[in-house]
Order: C-alpha cells, then structure tokens, then sequence
C-alpha cells in the first residue's frame, strides 16, 4: 500500500497506515488506484473531489463527442 500527499509517495505497511494516515497522507491500495483511507485534515471531502473529476471526466467526453458532430 501506498502513502501519498502533494508530491510524496511511500511504499507503506499496514502498521504504518494510521500513523500517515494521521499526518494527512491519503492510504492508497497495492496498485495506487484505490484510496483506502483518506488522510486527516483535508478541507475539501475526498468523496467531493472524486465526483468533481468524474464530473470533469463526463464533461470532456461530451466536448469531444460535440467537437467530432461539427466535422
């Protein structure tokens, strides 16, 4: 499992978990795309932010879907 806030990662173990995860370190899974545990002290909620990317993501689709109808 991984550590990571801003610009650092650490590879972590279990036991350590708790410990980053108290020092604001979001605990991700073995493969880096699941956050198992969000990091203390985060102004904005991690659920909120996963929508708003989602959100963005959906968004990008529909301007390239509109951008290829015009051609």
């Amino acid at each position: 499992m991984f550590a990571v806030k801003a610009n650092r990662q650490y590879t972590i173990t279990e036991a350590e978990a708790g410990r980053y995860q108290d020092e604001g370190y979001d605990i991700l899974s073995d493969d880096a795309k699941n956050v198992l545990r969000q990091g203390k002290g985060k102004t904005v909620p991690y659920v909120k932010y996963q929508e708003a990317l989602d959100q963005i993501a959906d968004l990008q689709k529909q301007l390239g879907a509109a951008g290829k109808k015009k051609e």
